[in-house]
């Protein structure tokens, strides 16, 4: 995770202690050690989000995206598809082709 990388860059960029940047943050001390230490993976995307506003960080330096990437169903089959041809070197069965459509459909439909 990228979380306690760039908390402990900006403390030492700063000259912070981590009951300091907590202070910042307003998290609780122990909560900080937790983080740096990876002894708690924060996955609340929207904490993410306001602890990089609070770092003046882009949120994408702390796993944060900004924008799901889409992908239609024909764009998932003809990509499944490709990457079928490259690894069978083109010389593919068309059972196999139908295999893999039918895998990116559910991958579509889980989407």
């Amino acid at each position: 995770m990228m979380l306690p990388r760039v908390l402990k860059e900006y403390r030492e960029r700063y000259g912070l202690t981590q009951v300091q940047l907590a202070e910042n943050l307003s998290v609780d001390e122990r909560t900080l050690r937790r983080w740096e230490n990876q002894e708690t993976i924060l996955k609340d995307i929207g904490e993410l989000r306001r602890i990089a506003s609070v770092l003046g960080v882009e949120a994408e330096r702390l796993g944060v995206l900004d924008k799901a990437i889409a992908v239609t169903g024909e764009q998932a089959e003809e990509t499944l598809q490709h990457i079928w041809r490259l690894v069978t070197g083109g010389t593919g069965s068309r059972r196999r082709d139908r295999r893999w459509s039918r895998i990116g459909d559910r991958v579509c439909t889980v989407m």
